[in-house]
């Protein structure tokens, strides 16, 4: 799920062929809310995760449906994330979790 267009995301993931680890791929002009229901929905009742965001909506939709929120730091244009998040629930990025440059 992306606040991207979904058209043009679904078009990129094609062309580099990542597009076969996703069941959907969710975007605009349909709001973070609408769809966090809609990946919720297709989870057959499950209604716990891991919302990975880097924006205020993000968290905002994490929050509306109760599900916990990891804050993406560097790869955020939101200021106040950190703060309002807290250091406990913030990672810089995904680096240090897998070789990227495999």
């Amino acid at each position: 799920m992306s606040g991207s267009d979904e058209k043009e995301l679904n078009k990129i993931f094609r062309e580099r062929s990542i597009d076969k680890y996703f069941t959907k791929i969710y975007g605009s002009p349909i709001n973070k809310i609408i769809n966090t229901e809609k990946v919720l929905d297709s989870l057959d009742g499950l209604k716990k995760g891991v919302f990975f965001g880097d924006s205020q909506f993000d968290y905002k939709a994490a929050k509306k449906f109760n599900i916990d929120f990891i804050y993406v730091k560097t790869a955020s244009e939101w200021i106040d994330g950190s703060n309002i998040i807290g250091s406990n629930n913030t990672i810089n990025d995904f680096n240090i979790y897998w070789d990227v440059s495999k």
